[in-house]
């Protein structure tokens, strides 16, 4: 994971690809999220860390043993 500063998250998207549309939504989205303005409500617990996408797969899928 890699820290990017707000002001280069619309270059981030473009670099991607994103339509102008989708860079000023998920702009908003992301500034949402870090000053609150837009949270998840339930009860779940929020997990934070660095992890393979491997690691996180096998913890959600039911894989049968060979």
């Amino acid at each position: 994971m890699v820290a990017a500063d707000e002001a280069d998250w619309p270059g981030v998207f473009r670099g991607q690809g994103f339509p102008e549309a989708a860079v000023r939504a998920f702009c908003e989205m992301f500034h949402g999220f870090n000053d609150g303005t837009v949270a998840f409500e339930s009860t779940h617990e929020t997990r934070r860390g660095p992890t393979t996408l491997k690691l996180a797969l096998k913890a959600c899928l039911p894989i049968a043993a060979a």
